[in-house]
């Protein structure tokens, strides 16, 4: 009778391991999503240049829109006019050779 006993508990160990896992990643599956949402929202969130749209805009309409931003919205900004700028050159370089 000892023997079943502790043949029981001994097939019974995986049984209840599996069970202790699906316990636990249930429990902490919307933590991990709450996580995968955020990473995936700070990624797709990334600002845009808003003054590069119309590139023909008044230098004073220009520093109205700049005045407000925050460093990391000036930089975005920065960038963009220097790929615009890039561009032009490059297309102007072009026409030339």
């Amino acid at each position: 009778m000892r023997i079943k006993i502790n043949a029981i508990r001994y097939l019974m160990r995986p049984l209840i391991f599996c069970l202790a896992i699906a316990v636990i990643s249930f429990a902490l599956s919307p933590i991990l999503r709450a996580q995968e949402g955020a990473a995936a929202k700070s990624e797709t969130s990334q600002p845009q240049a808003v003054s590069t749209e119309a590139i023909d805009i008044p230098i004073d309409h220009l520093k109205l829109l700049l005045d407000p931003l925050t460093k990391d919205e000036l930089l975005v900004e920065a960038e963009a006019w220097r790929d615009l700028l890039k561009g032009k050159v490059q297309e102007l370089s072009l026409i030339h050779i």
